[in-house]
């Protein structure tokens, strides 16, 4: 069984990486500004409840993954 990220931004690079994205295709696909992700990448900045279902709809990914409430 794969360990768990610890935190939402790691979850969040990790289904980003899963499909080969750069930072700028999930913005783009989510149509927001550039450095956007990189905030919640490096936890910097925590992403609203709306930003969480922005990302999941571009990663193809639940809430409950990014959340780390169940594993990829």
């Amino acid at each position: 069984m794969k360990k768990q990220e610890s935190t939402i931004g790691k979850r969040i690079k990790t289904a980003r990486e899963r499909h080969g994205w750069t930072q700028a295709e999930v913005e783009s696909k989510c149509g927001v500004c550039h450095s956007w992700l990189a905030q919640f990448e490096s936890d910097r900045r925590a992403p609203s409840a709306r930003n969480i279902v922005r990302l999941c709809k571009a990663l193809n990914v639940s809430s409950d993954e990014i959340l780390g409430l169940t594993e990829a």
